[in-house]
């Protein structure tokens, strides 16, 4: 989600969205020039540690029900090398929120 942070644009992490399900906040701030070596970190965790020998669970979200956002989260910085800060100031104007059931009337 796009967010500023000490005026620098950049992005909130949000992770583990499936359908029906929305992504979770990882509380993390991802500047613009960190976004692929986050993202070349999440790939690498959740290769080597997902669970790719079961299709029916083979995805992020399952892995991090298993091992808990706070613990991925520490596991991001160490595998990214990088200092990430918390969460800036979301720009979204807008947010749509889905309810238990899953619907989301316009």
């Amino acid at each position: 989600m796009v967010a500023q942070k000490n005026d620098i644009v950049g992005f909130n992490l949000f992770l583990g969205g499936r359908v029906g399900v929305q992504a979770k906040d990882t509380g993390l701030f991802v500047k613009s020039n960190e976004v692929k070596k986050v993202f070349e970190a999440v790939i690498y965790l959740f290769k080597r540690y997902g669970f790719r020998d079961n299709r029916n669970k083979n995805r992020l979200h399952f892995l991090l029900e298993a091992v808990g956002m706070e613990a991925f989260v520490e596991a991001i910085k160490e595998q990214s090398g990088l200092m990430l800060e918390k969460s800036g100031e979301s720009m979204v104007t807008q947010e749509l929120v889905l309810d238990e059931s899953g619907v989301l009337e316009v």
